[in-house]
């Protein structure tokens, strides 16, 4: 955005989906609602995301999770809240706030067995990269319940290999 008028009219629009600094209206900060940074590349503009046969959908105040997948039940939630397949989270606050690095497997690498960073030749002309990353997560059921627990995921990445890297 090119200027404080449009971060308004932007703010204007997406009030129901982001969280703003109401506090401060000088600060042009912008936060989603649930720190879904593992699934935000797959989350369409409605917040929603389909994992295996469950549709989970993120909204400003809830998560909900149909976990039978009837999109049905979604879009005529308050039929449905009675469902066994419908779980409703609401006031969430979920989120890695401790990540850990467990293993980069540098011995994948073909030469020298120990770059994290490494090519695969004859395979790909990228750069790739292996994590095995561990997500420590917070869930609040109330002002003073809450649970928490772990992800462990394999990340991989990969570069394109150019002169300037």
């Amino acid at each position: 955005m090119e200027s404080y008028e449009e971060f308004l009219a932007f703010k204007e629009r997406n009030q129901s989906k982001l969280k703003f600094n109401e506090l401060d209206e000088d600060d042009c900060s912008i936060d989603y609602p649930f720190a879904t940074g593992y699934f935000l590349p797959i989350l369409n503009l409605d917040g929603i995301y389909k994992a295996g046969k469950s549709i989970i959908k993120y909204t400003k105040d809830d998560q909900i999770v149909i976990a039978d997948g009837d999109l049905n039940k979604l879009e005529n939630l308050s039929a449905f809240m009675d469902d066994d397949m419908v779980i409703v989270m609401p006031k969430l606050k979920s989120g890695s706030y401790s990540t850990n690095g467990i293993h980069w497997f540098p011995e994948d690498d073909p030469l020298t067995g120990n770059s994290v960073w490494h090519k695969k030749y004859n395979i790909s002309k990228r750069r790739i990269n292996h994590q095995l990353v561990s997500d420590q997560w917070l869930i609040w059921e109330s002002q003073y319940v809450w649970k928490n627990g772990y992800r462990i995921y394999l990340n991989q990445r990969g570069q394109k290999y150019s002169w300037g890297k």
